[in-house]
């Protein structure tokens, strides 16, 4: 498999000390008879993840993976031990019109859904058990993407943020809290509670 080649060849490029410490370089395969690369996506060659190797068309359009999830949990794992930290999805009006012109406003709604679940997954492999999120289709696709990551089934009712909006913990799986914001619930100082209720 390309992906495995890819991620090989990064350990062997690290191993031999042809880098710095810091591990920064990229490594690509082409893909036989067709104009796509699978490419190295993370910051570092160093425990290079498979989540982050992605197929791109020699003309840089990323075909399959998801750069920036990984690319977001990355940048979450650097400040975690400082602060809580946030990450959001947003663009000006006009860029989120060229965008769905492109893409289809389902697509380019997944394509937002499916990184946060990747994101969260990912946080959830180095330990993280708190996630606040807002949004209902985004609030779904985290707790799918836990569910699998953790293995739980099953939430519980913990302590009141604001009106309607409870913590949550996993029943069974691995435990994790969830706060999970959807519409007009919570008011603007709906993450800052948040932090300052136990679930």
């Amino acid at each position: 498999d390309l992906v495995d080649q890819v991620l090989d060849t990064a350990a062997r490029v690290v191993a031999s000390g042809a880098i710095g410490a810091n591990g920064h370089g990229n490594v690509s395969i082409r893909v036989p008879g067709a104009q796509e690369i699978y490419y190295t996506a993370a910051p570092s060659l160093r425990d290079h993840p498979r989540s982050a190797v992605v197929r791109l068309g020699l003309d840089g359009t990323l075909i399959e993976g998801n750069a920036e999830a990984q690319s977001a949990a990355d940048w979450v794992l650097q400040r975690l031990a400082g602060a809580p930290t946030v990450i959001s999805a947003s663009a000006l009006p006009d860029e989120l019109a060229r965008i769905q012109a492109r893409y289809g406003r389902q697509r380019s709604a997944q394509a937002v859904e499916d990184a946060f679940g990747a994101i969260a997954a990912t946080l959830a492999r180095h330990g993280v058990r708190r996630f606040v999120v807002a949004g209902g289709e985004t609030s779904g696709a985290v707790v799918s993407a836990l569910a699998k990551e953790l293995g739980f089934q099953a939430l519980a009712i913990g302590a009141e943020i604001a009106p309607g909006v409870p913590w949550t913990v996993s029943v069974d799986g691995e435990i994790v809290a969830l706060a999970l914001k959807s519409g007009n619930f919570g008011g603007r100082d709906f993450f800052i509670r948040a932090g300052n209720v136990q679930p």
